[in-house]
Formats: C-alpha cells, sequence, structure tokens
C-alpha cells in the first residue's frame, strides 16, 4: 500500500459499516486537481466523528492507499482507489448542538 494524504470534500455523510465484526466509518472525498475530480473510497476505522463527517464537509486525510476497480453503471471497467485511514483533520466543520466546536484530529 502506498501512503498517502490529500484534501477534499464529503460527497456524502459518513455511514457505519461492519467488517469481521468491526464498525467503521465508510464515506468518499472528493479530490478537485486543477480541474480533474478524483473521488477516493474512504474506510476510518472509528465511529467518533460520525457526527462531524456530513456531505460537504472540508477534510484533509492521511492514510494508505490500494487499488481498487469497479464498474460502472454502463458496464465499463473503472480505475478506483480505496484509502484505509489512518487520521482525519477536519476543516471549518460544524457540530450539532452541545458538541465540541473545536476542529479534531484522530
Amino acid at each position: 500500500m502506498i501512503s498517502s494524504s490529500f484534501f477534499g470534500h464529503l460527497t456524502q455523510d459518513a455511514r457505519v459499516a461492519g467488517a469481521d465484526g468491526a464498525k467503521f466509518l465508510s464515506f468518499t472525498v472528493a479530490v478537485n486537481d486543477g480541474g480533474d475530480a478524483y473521488f477516493l473510497d474512504c474506510a476510518y476505522w472509528s465511529t467518533s466523528l460520525l457526527t462531524y463527517l456530513k456531505k460537504g464537509s472540508a477534510v484533509f486525510v492521511m492514510g494508505k492507499l490500494r487499488a481498487r476497480p469497479f464498474v460502472d453503471g454502463k458496464g465499463a471497467p473503472r480505475p478506483g482507489l480505496r484509502c484505509n485511514v489512518l487520521a482525519v483533520r477536519l476543516a471549518g466543520a460544524t457540530p450539532r448542538d452541545g458538541e465540541n466546536s473545536e476542529p479534531q484530529t484522530i
């Protein structure tokens, strides 16, 4: 796997998923690179940031990338990347009422 860090915005709210009895957050980050958009599927092995990872949230992600090709809606094979997230930095997140408003690094 390749270590990487990137900045982008969530395409939808994070959701809780599970594998082998362990829960994790699943989310997709859209990264703009000089006019080209890339979408990285992410798995964060904690559920602590669920209330903060909302559609449009700006995030800085550090993790390990691996290739994960997929078939698009038209049946064509496409390249893809999956990131096993090691840390997430929230940039400008707005918490819900009564929650800590400080940016968090986990």
